[in-house]
């Protein structure tokens, strides 16, 4: 599978939407894994309730390092300097890369 950073800021941006209280249910396979990864990465909390007729997670919410990314990336020109930079290198970039350039750039704005 191939990581797909656009999925990764569409999860993230629905997560924050979300009213206190509610989670997101996800069970398309890609939308799924991607959110494992964010998992991983220590962006959201989640349950896996996936079972044998396939995978699936509850997420329940962002953490503040989730919360801290997606403020980063708020501003239009952060988030181009992000994309960009994801284009440069051929869409392969460390999670833990792509967090410090978006926090760097989002830095850099208020010089």
């Amino acid at each position: 599978m191939k990581l797909d950073w656009e999925l990764f800021n569409d999860i993230l941006k629905r997560v924050e939407e979300l009213p206190a209280g509610d989670s997101l249910h996800l069970d398309d396979p890609l939308e799924v894994e991607h959110a494992l990864l964010l998992h991983d990465a220590g962006m959201i909390e989640l349950l896996d309730v996936s079972s044998h007729g396939g995978k699936a997670v509850i997420i329940e919410r962002l953490t503040i390092r989730g919360h801290n990314y997606l403020s980063h990336i708020q501003n239009q020109t952060v988030y181009n300097k992000v994309k960009n930079f994801i284009k440069n290198q051929g869409g392969n970039v460390a999670f833990d890369i792509l967090v410090e350039i978006a926090k760097t750039a989002a830095f850099n704005l208020l010089k």
